[in-house]
């Protein structure tokens, strides 16, 4: 196994790095052996030198972004390194599987499970809204299910889109692979509603919908194949709402009656703490450490005299 961590302290390397489809860097399983108990995490490791420097304002963006992500449906960002060679992205680690695995495994999921898992993506893209963040490409494998949930019926979300830097591709309509500009404008929002009626379908049905040539003039139906609630098909249906200004909001969904059966009490009400919390961080002060390690990362030159630099995620 290829060691990456070695004049990290504090850090032990425990899994091989890999990397998912269409990404640069990798990913590597480690222990912070300092926390007590020592703690499992994920790191997220960008080559120094051309590729930072090439997307630099791209990757702080995207770091910031999630620092404001403080939510128990998202990977938490903890902190950020540099060694000789990379720029490190500590993450909160989930061990389970994505929803695309899961899919795959099963076919696809009972109805009773695919309105757990989307009722808690509806909480946290409510949340992210409201904390002027838009996901720009909601995706089944971005969807990590927490294994404290493996083998029920209600398996704990975490999203995790940590993709920084990725190849360019054609977007595809199927799964909101969308460029968005304002996060917090309406049109992140609709964006963001339309990807979880395709991942919705996609856990209903096993497929993704077919959509005519122009997605504005789409020839979609919600097929009989599947025994499904009617409560269930209408919002499907309205999520899958060609015409965005007549698609379901996120507001609407919250008032819907298949989105409200067995949902824990006080499960719409938490984003109200969260929301506070983040408005009660240092992000200013944060989001200046992030530039610092992201600028000096853009080198490849070794260390200096102080050794591996560390920006940690504070939150209050």
């Amino acid at each position: 196994m290829e060691t990456w961590l070695a004049d990290v302290k504090g850090y032990v390397q425990t899994g091989c790095a890999c990397s998912g489809p269409g990404h640069l860097g990798s990913v590597i399983k480690a222990v912070h052996i300092t926390s007590v108990p020592p703690r499992v995490v994920a790191i997220k490791l960008l080559p120094r030198g051309d590729l930072v420097r090439t997307n630099r304002l791209a990757i702080q963006r995207q770091i910031k972004d999630y620092v404001a992500l403080y939510h128990p449906f998202f990977i938490r960002l903890r902190e950020l390194f540099l060694t000789p060679s990379h720029l490190a992205i500590v993450m909160e680690y989930a061990d389970g599987r994505d929803l695309e695995i899961l899919i795959r495994k099963e076919g696809r999921l009972i109805e009773q499970m695919a309105r757990w898992i989307f009722q808690q993506l509806i909480i946290a893209l409510d949340f992210s809204h409201h904390v002027g963040v838009g996901m720009r490409d909601l995706r089944l494998e971005n969807i990590l299910l927490d294994r404290m949930g493996r083998n029920t019926i209600r398996p704990i979300v975490k999203i995790c889109d940590f993709s920084y830097i990725k190849r360019e591709t054609s977007l595809e309509a199927t799964l909101g692979d969308l460029t968005l500009g304002d996060p917090a404008s309406s049109a992140a929002k609709e964006a963001d509603t339309w990807s979880c009626g395709v991942i919705l379908y996609r856990m209903l049905y096993g497929k993704v919908p077919s959509f005519a040539a122009e997605l504005t003039a789409a020839d979609y139906k919600v097929l009989q194949d599947v025994q499904l609630s009617a409560e269930c098909r209408d919002i499907l249906k309205r999520l899958l709402t060609p015409n965005s200004a007549e698609r379901i909001c996120i507001e609407d969904i919250k008032r819907h009656a298949w989105y409200l059966k067995d949902l824990p009490d006080g499960a719409l009400e938490m984003n109200d703490f969260y929301v506070t919390a983040v408005s009660q961080m240092r992000l200013q002060e944060c989001n200046a450490g992030i530039d610092s390690i992201v600028d000096q990362a853009q080198d490849c030159e070794a260390l200096s005299a102080a050794g591996i630099q560390h920006c940690t995620i504070s939150r209050i």
